[in-house]
């Protein structure tokens, strides 16, 4: 009866030294999926961070070209006049040497 106790007390303590075991394993495996979802979460956030600092850039962007294009129309109109003055000073350049 003595070697069945034993018995006995051996299985539950291997039965326990495996359950810590097993739950040891759970509680590491857990760590890790909450730690990959912690860092995917601060992914996540960078990368909305790093997105919306690309939408403000392209804003900025478009911005400028729209700019752009406004000077550009403006020295094209500053170039016109600038040949329309030269036109007339021709002009009264040639109206004075007449007279």
């Amino acid at each position: 009866m003595a070697e069945q106790t034993q018995v006995n007390f051996m299985w539950k303590y291997a039965a326990t030294g495996l359950g810590s075991f097993l739950l040891g394993l759970l509680v590491m495996f857990a760590d890790n999926a909450l730690t990959d979802t912690i860092d995917h979460g601060q992914y996540s956030r960078e990368k909305a961070g790093l997105y919306a600092r690309l939408d403000s850039i392209d804003e900025e962007l478009s911005e400028v070209k729209e700019s752009d294009k406004e000077l550009r129309a403006t020295l094209s109109e500053l170039n016109k006049a600038i040949v329309d003055l030269r036109i007339e000073i021709a002009r009264w350049a040639d109206a004075s040497k007449n007279e």
